[in-house]
């Protein structure tokens, strides 16, 4: 016998170390094998409990569809509305602190509190559930100015939003520096108004010099006059200012603190519960314990 060499005993050694790390896949097929065993025979038991007990499923969706009425029926109906208001000097922010305000009455329960600061009936104060600043969309109306504040309200009354617009209105613009704001704005506009008709009135008396100017130079056309300003360009710098004058109008008619764009609209359906919402629910849950109990059933007689 040949003497082995260094290379093949190498290679022999290298062949059993790989033999020794492969892994045996047995078990664990076996154990996957098992596995969809156990799984195939729970699917069969499964849809074998619905096939034949089918009835209950039937009933389970029933008796959720019920329950989910019954539940709807008896909920207290909420309702939702909103106003848009404009504010031509403040901020949001400093209306939205005053709004939380109101939530803090809410929050606290106190509706006597509430009642007095919105001047509402306490009756009226209890129905609100909630008064909320929401993100207001931006307007396509060029004539709106200032920033655009749309609050929520959610109560559980809708009478509470025939009159509960102008009280909430009144309530924020009413504090003492907000009113101060406005007098300042009122004094300032006013003061151009009467500047701006001051100096149309100046212009009305210049057009009429430059007008007997004119008619004197046609009767006595000898006699030599001062170059009179031109009739046109008092015309235009009259309309300039006139219209200056109408915008600066304008802005005073709409220098209130807050303006009412759009008042809460009345509600005759509540905006939540929703009937829909309840049946989905209940009737979902319902079907799912059926679907338990038909497969606990089937399981049962099985073992039969």
């Amino acid at each position: 016998m040949r003497p082995m060499e260094p290379n093949e005993d190498l290679q022999r050694k290298r062949n059993g170390m790989r033999s020794d790390e492969e892994l045996d896949l047995g078990p664990v097929i076996n154990w996957l094998s098992r596995q969809l065993k156990k799984m195939g025979a729970g699917l069969a038991i499964f849809f074998t409990g619905i096939a034949r007990f089918f009835w209950v499923l039937i009933l389970a969706a029933g008796v959720g569809l019920g329950a989910g009425w019954l539940f709807h029926h008896f909920s207290p109906p909420v309702y939702y509305s909103d106003m848009t208001l404009s504010s031509s000097h403040l901020s949001r922010g400093y209306y939205e602190d005053f709004l939380q305000n109101l939530e803090i009455y809410l929050l606290d329960e106190n509706f006597e509190g509430l009642a007095r600061t919105l001047d509402i009936p306490a009756t009226g104060a209890e129905g609100i559930n909630k008064i909320k600043l929401l993100e207001s969309r931006p307007s396509k109306d060029s004539t709106i100015m200032g920033t655009l504040l749309r609050i929520l309200v959610v109560a559980n009354d809708p009478a509470v939003y025939e009159y509960l617009g102008p009280k909430l209105m009144q309530y924020l613009a009413g504090n003492t520096f907000a009113v101060k704001v406005h007098e300042v704005q009122t004094r300032r506009l006013k003061t151009s108004i009467d500047a701006l008709e001051n100096e149309i009135i100046q212009l009305d008396s210049l057009k009429r010099v430059v007008e007997k100017s004119m008619l004197s130079e046609r009767i006595s056309p000898g006699l030599l006059f001062m170059e009179s300003p031109d009739p046109i360009q008092v015309y235009e710098e009259r309309n300039k200012l006139f219209q200056m004058q109408k915008d600066q109008e304008a802005k005073l008619l709409l220098s209130r603190n807050l303006t009412m764009l759009d008042d809460f609209t009345p509600r005759t359906e509540p905006s939540e519960p929703v009937l829909s919402d309840f049946l989905k629910i209940f009737g979902l849950a319902a079907i799912g314990a059926g679907l338990v109990i038909t497969t606990i059933m089937q399981a049962r007689l099985k073992k039969v």
